[in-house]
């Protein structure tokens, strides 16, 4: 399927997953155990900053599951209840034969107003 044809949904759900997977690699990799000072305590604040990120993308993962589904069932709500005009782009609704704006006839697979190419 052609990208440029996809739904406006379609677009929304790439966007929300690719925005929420760029949040997850940025919060993982600006972790804040890389700023832990050496010491006694080192081992403790690298523990310690390395739950306080994986609590963070733990949390961002729930939220992009929720929106993600919310969304999906948006996009499945709002499909096509047809088919598009292969002649001039229109939607046709389910059980119809012929496009309304075109005449387009779909068993045909041709514009019975048009001549039939020769040789056919």
């Amino acid at each position: 399927m052609n990208p440029l044809r996809w739904r406006k949904m379609t677009w929304v759900l790439n966007v929300w997953n690719v925005i929420f997977l760029i949040w997850v690699i940025a919060g993982v990799a600006s972790r804040a155990s890389k700023n832990c000072p050496p010491g006694a305590n080192h081992q403790l604040c690298v523990n310690a900053s390395d739950a306080g990120t994986g609590i963070g993308v733990a949390l961002i993962m729930v939220l992009w599951f929720i929106g993600f589904v919310v969304l999906a069932l948006v996009w499945l709500m709002t499909r096509r209840r047809g088919r598009i005009c292969p002649h001039c782009g229109e939607d046709v609704k389910k059980g119809r034969t012929t496009c309304k704006a075109c005449g387009y006839d779909f068993t045909l697979g041709r514009n019975p107003s048009r001549p039939e190419p020769a040789g056919s």
